[in-house]
């Protein structure tokens, strides 16, 4: 028997891995000023160029999943007068008990500052051969989102709303973790899955807990942070009511985030940094 996956699709852990790697790139955005509009570049909130890595393994078996491995390596630089640019790299290895198999998923994004225009470009490996190929583009125009894909199909896709991107969004939780809130819904689109589609996302915000003093990493140990649980769920026909996929973290008030989860409903990883740089950006004038 070989290793199986939980089924949405054809693929879904290819579809959903390319989520997960967009999702911790932007979920890696490090934020260093309070949040403001984000109607304009020079009102935005400033985000810290970083590079972060995080091992993964096996938080709990289901299915043919026995056991897992694998890494996240990331790249987030910009700022809100250039935008946001991230390089992502997701290798993962499921291991049943016929056997393993290995998804490599690389993925790069960019939003602009002013949160109009976001495109992404996603490329699957399994077991080294190419398995899936996702770019586009989106803009929100006359209140509603236009997406120009380029692959896996060449196609114009109109929604008649206006949904966060993914550096928007995580700004929008970390507004409410600072205010207080537990709960914040929000439409988000990331150019996940086949790069087509709004998904629907509810963040559950936990307490303050207090800076982590025991973190190996000296930028850390004095920053609030929240736990945070986000699940993303389909819409039309695809959409059952239950979480597609469901990532948790604890959310630093710079914004970085640690102690990663991530629920795929049959079996979930964890996610442990291991390394954290921050990079040098060029301030807006």
């Amino acid at each position: 028997m070989s290793v199986s996956l939980p089924s949405r699709g054809s693929s879904p852990l290819l579809s959903r891995s390319a989520r997960i790697a967009t999702a911790a790139a932007m979920l890696g955005g490090a934020l260093v000023a309070p949040s403001g509009a984000w109607s304009a570049p020079q009102e935005a909130v400033a985000l810290a160029s970083h590079r972060a890595v995080y091992d993964l393994s096996l938080l709990r078996g289901g299915g043919d999943v026995i056991d897992a491995e694998g890494r996240i390596v990331y790249e987030f630089v910009g700022s809100a007068c250039e935008g946001y640019t991230t390089n992502v790299r997701q290798l993962t290895t499921l291991i049943g008990e016929a056997g393993a198999m290995t998804l490599d998923t690389n993925v790069t994004t960019f939003e602009d500052g002013e949160a109009g225009a976001f495109s992404f470009h996603t490329r699957t490996l399994l077991d080294g051969m190419p398995t899936m190929r996702t770019q586009g583009e989106a803009e929100i125009i006359d209140g509603g989102l236009r997406i120009l894909l380029e692959e896996p199909r060449s196609d114009e896709i109109m929604h008649a709303e206006a949904p966060a991107f993914p550096a928007q969004h995580i700004i929008a939780i970390l507004d409410a973790a600072q205010g207080g809130e537990a709960i914040l819904e929000s439409a988000v689109f990331d150019g996940g899955d086949e790069g087509d589609d709004i998904h629907d996302t509810l963040a559950v915000i936990g307490a303050p807990l207090g800076p982590d003093e025991g973190s190996a990493f000296s930028q850390l140990t004095r920053t609030q942070r929240w736990r945070v649980t986000l699940s993303y769920f389909d819409r039309g026909e695809a959409g059952d009511g239950m979480p597609g996929y469901v990532a948790g973290f604890d959310l630093h008030e710079n914004g970085v985030t640690t102690d990663l989860t991530m629920d795929f409903g049959d079996f979930a990883l964890a996610g442990t940094m291991t390394s954290i740089e921050f990079l040098e950006t060029a301030p807006c004038p």
